[in-house]
């Protein structure tokens, strides 16, 4: 179920992430690619967590580490659509430099969180489950830059 809800946060964040967005260019079109990319880990990622999980052992560890990686995977590239579509000029309206750092450090907090709570889950998996679902609740919040003006 979480990880159900990791990729509903996902889709609606993207949708209002492009709706920002005036143009694409190439390289925004391989970031978004490389998002995909991660978003289709997460199947497997979530099957082999369940699965070894109930083993435990490196086998279980290993699994935290694949999921841990799915969500870093999303967070960095999340990160750099919007770093992207600021830094270019693909907004709808022009930012500042400082609005569009804020932006993108709120957005990418995951970046740096999802290593930690992966690092929590070789330790005990139960508690980076809800950690991830405590992220999963921030990332509801609206997370993007304002609407166009």
């Amino acid at each position: 179920m979480l990880s159900f809800f990791i990729i509903g946060v996902i889709w609606v964040n993207h949708h209002a992430l492009f709706a920002l967005a005036a143009d694409a260019d190439r390289r925004l079109m391989f970031y978004n690619l490389l998002l995909l990319m991660w978003v289709s880990t997460i199947p497997f990622t979530t099957a082999t967590l369940a699965s070894y999980l109930r083993t435990g052992g490196s086998d279980a560890r290993l699994a935290v580490l694949l999921y841990g990686a799915s969500t870093e995977g999303m967070a960095i590239s999340f990160t750099l659509i919007l770093r992207h579509l600021s830094r270019a000029g693909l907004l709808l309206r022009p930012v500042s430099a400082a609005e569009g750092r804020r932006a993108v450090r709120r957005f990418g907090i995951g970046s740096v969180l999802y290593p930690l709570v992966t690092a929590v889950g070789l330790l005990s998996p139960q508690l980076m489950l809800l950690l991830y679902a405590g992220m999963t609740g921030f990332y509801i919040l609206e997370q993007t830059p304002g609407p166009p003006v």
